[in-house]
């Protein structure tokens, strides 16, 4: 899909559930994606719209901002999030420390 909108070219790795052993919420892709990318987990950002996701990411350590899809967050999950945004183009206002 990256290839067909032509976002392919702006990624340094491309990390998928099949390449860890546990799928989210644990926080093994999270881990094993900023450990291919040699970087500490608070200095990456995720970008998520399942609960099951913002878990992953949160565990995993990372800044998470959560583009809901078909579930909006719950005073727990919000607790998780750096941010949450209505649409994803809305992310590009976000800074991160």
């Amino acid at each position: 899909y990256l290839k067909k909108i032509g976002l392919y070219g702006y990624f340094d790795k491309i990390i998928c559930a099949p390449m860890v052993e546990h799928g989210k919420p644990a926080p093994d892709v999270y881990k094993f994606a900023c450990s291919e990318l040699e970087l500490a987990p608070e200095e990456c950002m995720a970008v998520e719209d399942s609960p099951n996701g913002v878990k992953s990411a949160y565990s995993a350590g990372c800044k998470v901002v959560m583009v809901p899809d078909l579930t909006q967050p719950d005073d727990e999950l919000r607790k998780m999030l750096y941010a949450c945004v209505g649409r994803i183009d809305e992310i590009k206002n976000i800074l991160v420390d």
